[in-house]
């Protein structure tokens, strides 16, 4: 509920409109540092386990 915070932060300001876009960014940056993590963080350890599990599999074969 960050949001939240924000507006109840920014309602004592009378610049609506500044108040009003800086909420926007706050959402803005919010939801791309979601994105970026749901992208990253599925990928990068699964195929770093991944990696491993073979090598242990190519290890064990020899």
């Amino acid at each position: 509920m960050l949001q939240w915070r924000i507006v109840l932060v920014f309602i004592n300001n009378d610049d609506f409109r500044g108040r009003y876009y800086f909420i926007l960014n706050c959402e803005f940056y919010i939801v791309m540092m979601l994105i970026i993590l749901l992208i990253l963080f599925p990928f990068t350890p699964r195929t770093y386990f991944i990696d491993q599990i073979r090598t242990r599999n190519r290890n064990i074969n020899r």
